[in-house]
């Protein structure tokens, strides 16, 4: 290990917030799947699917820039995309405008299973 890579070790409060942040970040995945899965049936990735094409013009997004917005591989997404077609809520088909890309489309059960699985907005 070079000087410098010592030289910026982390200690006290930096070491305990670092490994605070690492905790909740290897805790929070698992933690959102269980409450996404036992109220909707769905897993986060997937929310995080529908949420994206939800907020998409007409719905539809190439499944790259999808892969993408999900930091995701396209193989990863391409499962997740099964899954979610074989429910209904989204349709793939290849782009008219360049054949070698695949359009993903939230279908209206996939957006009204979007607005189910989202959070409640508080009510005053």
């Amino acid at each position: 290990m070079s000087e410098n890579a010592n030289s910026i070790a982390l200690s006290g409060d930096a070491l305990e917030t670092w490994a605070t942040l690492a905790t909740v970040l290897e805790w929070l995945p698992s933690a959102l799947d269980a409450q996404l899965l036992h109220d909707s049936d769905i897993t986060h990735f997937e929310y995080g699917v529908l949420y994206a094409l939800a907020y998409a013009p007409k719905h539809t997004l190439r499944m790259s820039v999808l892969a993408s917005y999900a930091n995701s591989s396209l193989s990863r997404l391409s499962r997740a995309a099964l899954r979610l077609h074989t429910r209904g809520w989204m349709l793939r088909r290849p782009d008219p405008d360049d054949g070698r890309s695949t359009l993903a489309t939230l279908t209206a059960a996939g957006l009204e299973k979007f607005e189910q699985a989202s959070p409640a907005t508080s009510r005053r």
